[in-house]
């Protein structure tokens, strides 16, 4: 009965009200009410069961959802290639991946990979070949804190922006990367993170190796205030070409 069903006269929610849509999964359910369980079957860019619906419905419920992966499908290693432009988070939201070498989520050299808009927990996957004009060419920070564990993001680009890995166009959130892997990523300034303002970092168990800034900050970037922690982590091999910071450029109120 789970996405068997049809929506003729276009509702928009099902028989509980505001706030519990008519269509999940791009499809209705058989009954009067839908069931509600973002699990991605397919990589697919777009529609039914692909991760993009699936973070298309979390956006439409205002409450913290949790996206998971069918275990059958993602047995092996599968790439989602994006080939209609970057995933956009905009509510609370918990990705948790099959693991970073089972699943790659690609820009394409196309798109950056993720915005995020609200605070979102990624784990266990790989973010690829993101490209972008302006901050962050494989995850753009515009609002909410971000959690990243257990993840690699590799061969991302930001031209003209900050963090070619992850790069925040906003003030005062934080970024938290646990366990995780940030290699070989390109931008103006933080080849791996950026941050123009006010954000504090915390880098844990970590390896930020193989990026560049054709500007500043290789492997990180943080200016006007914020904070920056590293613990038990590798900065390795990054390189600034046109300017300090061929590991760490920072101006921030803490560094540890």
């Amino acid at each position: 009965l789970v996405d068997k069903g049809s929506n003729p006269s276009g509702l928009i929610n099902d028989q509980r009200g505001a706030g519990s849509p008519r269509a999940n999964n791009a499809r209705a359910d058989i009954g009067a009410v839908e069931t509600f369980n973002l699990v991605v079957r397919n990589d697919n860019d777009a529609g039914m069961d692909s991760l993009r619906q699936q973070i298309l419905d979390a956006n439409a419920i205002s409450v913290d959802n949790t996206i998971t992966f069918d275990a059958g499908f993602f047995s092996t290693a599968k790439t989602i290639t994006l080939t209609s432009g970057q995933l956009s988070i905009l509510s609370n939201l918990t990705i948790t991946g099959p693991g970073s070498k089972i699943l790659t989520v690609s820009g394409n050299n196309l798109s950056r990979v993720f915005e995020i808009a609200a605070t979102t927990f990624l784990s266990f996957l790989t973010i690829s070949n993101g490209q972008a004009t302006g901050d962050g060419g494989g995850i753009r920070v515009t609002n909410g804190n971000l959690t990243i564990s257990n993840c690699v993001v590799t061969g991302n680009t930001a031209s003209g922006g900050d963090g070619g890995g992850i790069g925040f166009s906003t003030f005062s959130w934080q970024l938290s990367v646990q366990n995780s892997a940030i290699t070989n990523n390109k931008a103006t300034d933080g080849g791996a993170i950026g941050s123009a303002g006010g954000n504090d970092i915390t880098i844990q168990g970590s390896s930020l190796t193989g990026n560049v800034a054709t500007g500043e900050g290789g492997g990180v970037y943080v200016q006007n205030g914020g904070g920056l922690s590293l613990t038990n982590s590798v900065v390795s091999g990054n390189t600034a070409n046109g300017g300090a910071g061929g590991g760490v450029y920072f101006d921030c109120l803490l560094y540890t």
